[in-house]
């Protein structure tokens, strides 16, 4: 996966306006297209407003046309303002968009309007005929990403070769889709519309639990809980929220996701620099400034990234809820409220079954009756596989893991094997994670997409919610299970969880009495106000000190280390150093007195976060600890850079020796005192704010330490 921008968490439609607004586009453009096909394969209707990209991974092209180069990749939930649209040659409609300073076209197919296009309506004459649905795709749209953090399960989605490979003539009836016709619907009926989405939904029994019920819920939850489900239940009264305590740290459980979660995005204020649980430069290269890929294309997601995604309490919302809905199969999900839910999906199609494989041949290639086999027999809501299916091979489902006939770089052919949980689908390229996919389906036995289905969600309801992992929150965040299994999560893709409450936003929002239940982490020691989301820029976040010196330091100074301790008999230098664009923001002269004392050293980085080095000093006597701060070789400006001075620089010669010494003694005995403000604030070594014995005490110290 390659990076990616999030804006904000994005405000998510309700599933009727989004069809409709699909709609209309797609109506617009039929119209346009018929009436003037002589003179315009471009004339796409003009579109003004924004757009979501509803697929995990999507090329952003040079041009209007699947044979243009990428430019670059956005992903679910990115968010832009379109310029227009343009048609190709085969038909398909592309969304004009500024990408990065340039201008870049995104597929329709993989886009959700926010606005009607300009000149359409919301009902007309033109849908009392609706049009068939375009197989409109883009022939590399959907990349595979990897890393499914127990060895064998994939990060996000994988991505659709564009059969540079073509498939032979003789491939088998089994890699072919059949393409079905949408019923014409009536445009002024609009409850009808809303009936058809409401189907998609568990019926209401009639119950709406009383207020006590739910007051008694919201007691659980700490006060900074509640606001948020408070809102949620205002809309959904019948929905039914846990507490569960996991008994962790919060800020512990931040750090052991700092070796686990990635991210791959735009821009490097969403990274590490360092990946402090391993305790090795495996992120940033400091000496080049490049940075590690890890996964093809991901990076390890910075801390503060991390801790967004972790805070539960950022999604407490009537989009984001569905992070924490209880995922088990009930008898009151019917096939009928699944096929109204499939609709504008490949699952909606059906398929070619397999001949040779007898429930393949019973279902009759009908994905609803798969599912429903399957949701039965994991135990696992039937919506939550289908929202999986589409999460990872996208609404068209062509992605070479589901499509039959896949032929790798090596040569190898893979014929009718099936992988729609991408088990196994790990590795350093597309290709390679297709193939190690397939080889898993292959040794599993899936020749059809019904074993691949019943068996995949077999497998996965035995790896996960059998596991009490049986939330989107706690398939990627297993903090339910202790510290021990932190590592059994189903990707590392730290926006995973998030990501998939669209597609389950999609399936339920339009009933307000569903009956669902949500299991909501808390952690202990939680900050006071929730994480925010970090800002979106190139800075970096290099909150780390790269060198530190003292006597008597221990344990030897590594990046990974924030905590030190020393032993001291009077007044003492510590040297340390900052990279660039970095700054040291604590103080640079602490009092020590006998006993023990706590110093507290603070980074601060380009992005604007702290990070505090904690230094262990047992003191023998009264004395002080000077710290002297460098950027590279160079001994830092106090609080004033314009100057051009730097600490303990008393004679202006723009370096620090013997000489600032004797000039900082000359000052005290006032027998050459210094008048120039600039040398006078250099002078003060270890900025106490005067000019002291102490400060040629802070130079002679700093000379003796290199």
């Amino acid at each position: 996966m390659k990076k990616t921008i999030f804006s904000s968490v994005p405000e998510k439609n309700s599933t009727a306006v989004r069809m409709k607004r699909r709609c209309a586009l797609f109506l617009a453009f039929i119209f346009t297209f018929s009436a003037f096909s002589c003179i315009a394969l471009n004339a796409a209707p003009a579109f003004a407003g924004e757009c979501r990209v509803t697929d995990y991974e999507v090329n952003v092209r040079s041009g209007p046309g699947a044979e243009y180069e990428s430019v670059g990749y956005a992903y679910l939930g990115y968010t832009f303002t379109s310029e227009g649209t343009e048609v190709d040659g085969e038909g398909n409609v592309w969304y004009k968009v500024d990408y990065n300073g340039r201008t870049g076209y995104i597929s329709d197919e993989f886009v959700d309007p926010d606005e009607m296009p300009v000149g359409a309506e919301e009902s007309s004459d033109a849908e009392d005929n609706e049009a068939p649905d375009a197989d409109v795709s883009d022939s590399a749209g959907n990349n595979v990403d990897s890393g499914h953090t127990d060895g064998t399960e994939t990060t996000d989605q994988t991505d659709e070769t564009g059969n540079d490979s073509e498939e032979p003539d003789d491939a088998s009836d089994d890699t072919e889709e059949t393409e079905t016709d949408t019923e014409a619907e009536t445009p002024d009926e609009e409850d009808e519309e809303a009936e058809l989405l409401t189907a998609s939904q568990p019926s209401w029994s009639g119950h709406i639990q009383s207020e006590a019920e739910f007051e008694a819920q919201l007691a659980q939850f700490p006060a900074s809980y509640r606001a948020g489900i408070r809102a949620v239940h205002a809309v959904y009264p019948n929905y039914t929220f846990t507490a569960d305590y996991v008994n962790m740290d919060f800020q512990e459980v931040v750090d052991a996701e700092a070796c686990k979660k990635v991210a791959s995005y735009y821009y490097d204020g969403w990274k590490a620099m360092y990946d402090e649980s391993f305790g090795i430069y495996e992120n940033y290269n400091w000496d080049t400034g490049e940075w590690y890929e890890s996964e093809g294309t991901f990076t390890y997601a910075s801390r503060e990234v991390i801790e967004y995604y972790v805070d539960p309490r950022n999604f407490l919302n009537t989009d984001d809820i569905y992070m924490f809905m209880r995922q088990s199969y009930t008898p009151d999900q019917t096939i009928d409220d699944l096929r109204s839910a499939l609709q504008g999906s490949f699952l909606a199609d059906g398929y070619v079954p397999n001949k040779y494989e007898p429930n393949d041949v019973r279902c009759g290639g009908d994905y609803a009756v798969v599912i429903m086999e399957a949701a039965q027999a994991s135990g696992t809501n039937p919506f939550v596989l289908a929202a999986h299916f589409i999460g990872e091979h996208g609404y068209q489902g062509s992605t070479p893991l589901i499509s039959g006939y896949y032929q790798a770089n090596d040569g190898t052919v893979y014929r009718n094997y099936y992988n729609f949980f991408d088990i196994g689908a790990t590795g350093g390229s597309s290709d390679n994670v297709i193939q190690n996919g397939l080889e898993y389906a292959k040794s599993a036995g899936w020749t059809s997409r019904y074993l691949a289905i019943v068996n995949g969600a077999v497998w996965n309801s035995e790896g996960y919610g059998s596991n009490n992992q049986d939330t989107y929150y706690y398939r990627e965040f297993n903090v339910i299970n202790g510290w021990d299994n932190l590592w059994h999560q189903y990707s590392t893709a730290v926006q995973t969880a998030w990501g998939s409450t669209y597609l389950m936003a999609e399936a339920f929002q339009s009933n307000q009495y569903a009956a669902l239940n949500f299991r909501i982490p808390v952690y202990t020691d939680m900050p006071d106000v929730p994480a925010s989301m970090p800002q979106k820029n190139d800075y970096l976040n290099n909150y780390y000190f790269t060198d530190m010196k003292a006597t008597g330091l221990v344990p030897e100074f590594s990046m990974a280390n924030r905590e030190y301790s020393m032993t001291v008999t009077g007044d003492t230098v510590l040297n340390v150093s900052v990279p660039q664009w970095a700054s040291y923001e604590s103080s640079r002269y602490f009092e020590l007195y006998p006993g023990t004392n706590y110093v507290y050293l603070d980074v601060m980085s380009q992005t604007g976060y702290l990070r505090t080095y904690t230094i262990t000093v047992n003191s023998a006597t009264y004395c002080s600890l000077t710290v002297n701060t460098y950027t590279g070789n160079r001994l830092d400006v106090a609080d004033d850079p314009a100057s051009g001075s730097v600490w303990g620089d008393a004679n202006g010669d723009g370096k620090v020796s013997v000489l600032d010494y004797i000039a900082i003694k000359n000052h005290i005995m006032e027998t050459r005192i210094i008048t120039d403000a600039a040398r006078l604030k250099a002078a003060d070594a270890n900025g106490d704010g005067r000019v002291s014995a102490l400060d040629y005490i802070a130079i002679k110290n700093y000379i003796m330490s290199y």
